[in-house]
């Protein structure tokens, strides 16, 4: 339990930053610089907390917040010049008296984000942080890398079939939503995986991680999703694991390559064909030199308008969805496919998880928002804890979903987004009830090991 004086602190530096975000929500609506400042202003109290986090790299809380305040802020900066144009799917020209409150909208939901994660850092044990060394891992260890990292390319095929190598359609429906939507989110993080293993791993161990790393940007190039430009940082990062030497090199190669990456599937999707088929025989039409960076830029940012149609020019949505939304049961079992396709804006685009429960009310956009922040600071801790016992690619994988799950919040609904925080609270429970029965075991030997020498010493007198 902090010290009083502690907690005093803390909740002036909250208070403080919700006072402010709430006197930005009431200005004047002619501020141009307070919109894009008021996403930004909630860091402040996560810097008045980075002792009780993991460092910036490791820390699901900082990643989260990060991402969701930097893209409400550019989105508000650039919402004029990317106004009406394509490159997310949809074409969207968000009103500009509602750019500033689309602003807020972020700021709030990163600060409520904030203060959950806050009230759960004071009541939950801190632990040590991180320093970003080598890791090692052996060679039976490597081959389980291995194995594991095949497991989602396996489960995407099964699920897509042949509609992976041609299919009429962009979006062709797989044989089992379930399989193919999961497989999907653990192919980006398993591509970590691999990064190590082709950095640490001895000949045969390394072609297979390349071959598989190639596999995979065979399936995701095959689907036209953006996916295919987090690869190559994933991948790097992997790598980072085995050799932390070069960072800022290898992550500034590993960032241009996925800027280079990013607008191939906008490319992709405009074809009349589709599947690896279609696209490898259309690649040699694709000139980068032609590409529209404004609208590349914009199948990120994309996110800031659909988060102000999705929160303010929809019809309101009832509570019951929110239930559905967060219910961690199957889709099927939690009746979501019956109300899917009424949380879109087109066919192809969702509301955004910011929009969404901004829609629900204010009341439950801050109660979430707040039960985010809780459940940040629980896999804070799981990072930190798993890497200390020596299992630390378990916590680099809850790192990529809490990232994922921030990412995923931008343009993509509730239930969407929520499962990617789900499946990083499963893993650490899983890992760490692992754990629990690992050293009991060791223990249970040591203590066998000692009554067996207590009981040979009684014998030899």
């Amino acid at each position: 339990m902090p010290a009083p004086r502690t907690l005093i602190l803390w909740a002036v530096v909250a208070a403080t930053v919700i006072v402010a975000v709430v006197l930005a929500v009431s200005s004047s609506p002619e501020s141009t610089w307070l919109p894009f400042a008021v996403p930004l202003a909630p860091l402040l109290l996560l810097a008045s907390m980075r002792s009780r986090l993991q460092i910036v790299p490791l820390s699901p809380v900082w990643l989260i917040g990060i991402i969701i305040a930097v893209v409400g802020a550019f989105g508000y900066v650039l919402a004029e010049p990317l106004a009406g144009m394509a490159g997310g799917g949809i074409i969207l020209n968000l009103p500009v008296a509602d750019r500033a409150p689309t602003a807020y909208v972020y700021a709030v939901s990163v600060a409520a984000f904030c203060v959950g994660a806050l009230a759960a850092s004071l009541f939950t044990r801190r632990r040590d942080r991180l320093a970003l060394t080598a890791v090692e891992v052996s060679p039976r260890g490597q081959l389980w890398m291995n194995a594991i990292a095949l497991v989602p390319f396996t489960m995407v095929l099964i699920a897509l079939g042949s509609t992976i190598i041609s299919r009429d359609v962009y979006l062709a429906g797989a044989s089992s939503k379930a399989l193919f939507g999961l497989g999907q989110q653990l192919a980006t993080a398993t591509t970590a995986l691999l990064g190590y293993v082709v950095a640490a791993g001895n000949r045969g161990r390394r072609a297979f991680a390349l071959l598989l790393t190639v596999a995979y940007l065979a399936t995701f190039f095959a689907l036209g999703s953006r996916r295919l430009a987090l690869l190559p940082i994933v991948f790097i990062i992997g790598m980072l694991m085995a050799k932390p030497t070069r960072i800022c090199l290898k992550l500034a190669v590993a960032g241009a390559v996925a800027v280079v990456l990013l607008p191939l599937p906008l490319f992709l999707r405009n074809l009349s064909q589709h599947g690896l088929a279609a696209y490898t025989e259309a690649l040699g039409g694709y000139d980068l030199g032609e590409v529209d960076w404004l609208t590349t830029i914009n199948n990120v940012l994309i996110s800031f308008p659909t988060t102000g149609m999705s929160a303010f020019h929809v019809n309101r949505l009832p509570l019951d969805y929110l239930w559905i939304s967060i219910n961690p049961l199957p889709g099927q079992d939690a009746g979501w496919y019956s109300i899917a396709s009424s949380l879109t804006l087109n066919q192809w685009t969702p509301y955004s998880t910011l929009g969404e429960l901004w829609n629900y009310g204010t009341l439950p956009a801050l109660l979430v928002w707040g039960a985010f922040g809780v459940f940040a600071v629980i896999l804070d801790r799981a990072v930190g804890y798993l890497w200390e016992a020596r299992i630390p690619f378990v916590s680099l994988a809850i790192v990529g979903l809490s990232a994922l799950f921030a990412i995923q919040t931008l343009q993509y609904n509730l239930r969407s987004s929520s499962r990617m925080l789900l499946y990083a609270l499963l893993i650490a429970a899983g890992a760490t009830f692992y754990i629990k029965l690992r050293d009991n075991a060791r223990r249970a030997d040591v203590d066998r090991a000692a009554h067996a020498g207590r009981r040979n010493a009684l014998h030899a007198r």
